[in-house]
This record gives C-alpha cells, sequence and structure tokens, in this order.
C-alpha cells in the first residue's frame, strides 16, 4: 500500500490517499474515485481539476488516460486546483451535433476490423458491417452480420456486456475481471455500483443527466448502502455478544474496562447515522434537477441547495466513521468473550 499526500495549489496538505496495486500507472479519473471514496470530506469542493507536472490542469477528458505519475509534484504529492463550475467526468454524453460530426467523420473514412469490434456494442449498423474489408486486401465482399460478429465474439451473436445501457451512456462500470479480483466490502461496492448504474441508465428520469453527474450520484447511494450494511453488522456483532452474555453474565467481569464499549456512546451514533442518512435523501430531493426547477432556480439559490447537500453527504461519512470505530471495538470485545468463555 502506499500514500499520496493530497495538495491545493497553495501547498496546503488537504489529506492523505491510500492506494493499492501499481499505484503509479493508475489513471486520475479511477484516482478521482477513490478520492471521493476515501476522502470527501477533506475536499474543499466535489467540483477539482488535477494539476499536471508542466503546472496546468488536466482536463475531465484527459483524466482518463493521464497517470498518477505525470500528476505528481517534485514531492511526490497530487495537486488539485478547485472549481466553481460542476466537472463532466470523461466519457460525458455526447450533444447532438458532436454525434453528427462523428457520423460524418465515419463515413469520410473506410472503417477498420477493431472499429466494427467496438461499434457493435450498440445496435450493429448494416451498411458499416458490409464494408469491413479492404479492397486491396481481399476482394469485395459483403459479409454477413452474424458471421462477422461470431467471428470477433466466439459463438454467440451477441457480444456479453457488462452493464450495457450505462456502458452506451459512457457511465463508469467495473469490468468482470475487477470485481473477481476484489473481496469483502469493495467487491460488495462493485457489484452494488454496476446494478444501480444500470438501474439509474433506464430510468427516464435520467436520461438528460451526463455520466459525470450520474456517477456522482452513484457514489452517494453506495454511501447510505455502506451506511446500512455497518448498522446491521453492527446489530449482528451484538445480538452474538448478548448471546453468550445470556448463557454466563460472568464473563464481562473478566474482561478489561478499555475493551467495553459504551452502550450510549454506541446508541449515540446509531442516532447520528440514522439522521444524516435521512437528512441526505431528503436534501437530493431538494435540488433543482431533482424537482424540475433548474431553470426557474436562480444560480445563487442552486448553489446554496448544492452546497448543503454536500454538507449532508459528509455528514454521513463521518457519521459511518463514529459507528464503524464503535463496530471495531466490539468485534476485539466479542473476540475476547469467546477466548474467555473456552478457557
Amino acid at each position: 500500500m502506499e500514500n499520496i499526500v493530497i495538495k491545493d495549489e497553495t501547498g496546503r496538505a488537504i489529506a492523505v490517499l491510500f492506494l493499492e496495486n501499481k499505484v503509479k500507472e493508475r489513471s486520475l479519473l479511477d484516482i478521482r474515485f477513490e478520492m471521493m471514496e476515501q476522502i470527501c470530506e477533506f475536499l474543499p469542493t466535489p467540483n477539482f481539476h488535477f494539476v499536471s507536472v508542466w503546472g496546468v490542469p488536466v482536463s475531465a477528458v484527459q483524466e482518463e488516460k493521464t497517470t498518477l505519475v505525470d500528476a505528481l509534484d517534485d514531492e511526490g504529492c497530487l495537486v488539485i486546483r478547485p472549481s466553481n463550475v460542476p466537472v463532466n467526468l470523461p466519457n460525458g454524453n455526447p450533444s447532438k451535433e458532436t454525434k453528427t460530426l462523428k457520423q460524418d467523420d465515419r463515413r469520410a473514412e473506410e472503417p477498420e476490423v477493431s472499429e466494427l469490434a467496438t461499434e457493435s456494442f450498440g445496435e450493429p449498423d448494416l451498411s458499416d458491417a458490409v464494408t469491413l474489408v479492404k479492397p486491396e486486401i481481399k476482394p469485395a465482399k459483403k459479409a454477413k452480420l452474424q458471421s462477422t460478429l461470431t467471428t470477433y465474439f466466439g459463438v454467440s451473436s451477441k457480444p456479453k456486456l457488462m452493464c450495457p445501457t450505462a456502458s452506451a451512456r459512457k457511465v463508469h462500470v467495473f469490468s468482470e475481471r475487477e470485481i473477481e479480483q476484489a473481496t469483502g466490502i469493495e467487491k460488495q461496492r462493485k457489484l452494488f455500483w454496476n446494478e444501480k448504474a444500470e438501474e439509474l441508465c433506464k430510468n427516464e428520469c435520467y436520461d438528460d443527466w451526463k455520466a459525470g453527474k450520474i456517477n456522482q450520484l452513484l457514489h452517494e447511494k453506495w454511501k447510505l448502502r455502506k451506511a446500512c450494511l455497518v448498522e446491521n453488522e453492527h446489530m449482528e456483532i451484538s445480538n452474538k455478544i448478548d448471546d453468550i452474555l445470556s448463557g454466563d453474565p460472568d464473563l464481562v467481569t473478566k474482561i478489561s474496562s478499555s475493551r467495553k464499549v459504551k452502550s450510549k456512546t454506541v446508541q449515540k451514533n446509531l442516532e447520528r447515522i440514522e439522521k444524516a442518512k435521512k437528512a441526505l435523501e431528503k436534501s437530493r430531493l431538494n435540488l433543482p434537477e431533482m424537482n424540475g426547477n433548474k431553470d426557474k432556480c436562480g444560480h445563487e439559490k442552486m448553489q446554496r441547495k448544492q452546497e448543503a447537500h454536500c454538507k449532508h453527504y459528509k455528514e454521513l461519512h463521518k457519521a459511518e466513521d463514529a459507528l464503524r470505530q464503535n463496530l471495531g471495538c466490539k468485534k476485539k470485545f466479542l473476540s475476547k468473550l469467546k477466548t474467555e468463555l473456552n478457557e
């Protein structure tokens, strides 16, 4: 594991990010997701740009192709520049004009074999499929769509996609390999993310949302889901402790007070996390884009609502951390109880 210090352009340290697996080869887009997951509460704003080694900001489109090593300063720190406008993550939905331009460019150039493989993930264009082979390589001959897809994707004529609707809209989706390599809560996160990404992208309410905005909503939904998982795990551990003590109440006297968790503290943190969840869900509904009043809402009023929503998100993160610390203490207490019970 390697730690990366996050700084602003004044040189002030903001937080420390912990990363694994070929750290410096990871893209800045991947780093952004890690930051939103680990240190969101310390970021001055959810909208920011990375600053490259050349001293200029990295655009949202460039993040996917820029590695971490290209953004570390002389001290090995990652510098960010806050932005007053929302940062649309790479692969946002292109406008109609952009789509038309790209289609014209594709018609102007003769497609390669690899292009058909990429385009076939959506609804295949039969006109492109029949012009697959270049005349100078092989005599012109119309290729059947069925045989072409079978050649590149195996026996099945339709390639299997992870979350096809979300992928088509360029929303971030975890691959099968990433999910298989993950374990524990991280595996749950990636499975939940893919499921929710597909669900949101099929919902008409989010048809005009760009990919970056949906990604941010997915972070929020996972935060709510993880809070519920922590609560459930806490309840499970508490029940196990109660079961042991009901059979031998004297066991608790054999354990030092430092290993015990005060019930008042636990109850306070449980109430805090419930309050934070409700506040976050309520503030999300009050955002202009959720109630259809975006055009009617002034810029300052909209910004205040977004800042309030961000504040509720950070509060849920803190409440979850507090309850997770209680959970860690309870796990140690349960382990000690089991040891005393077996002696």
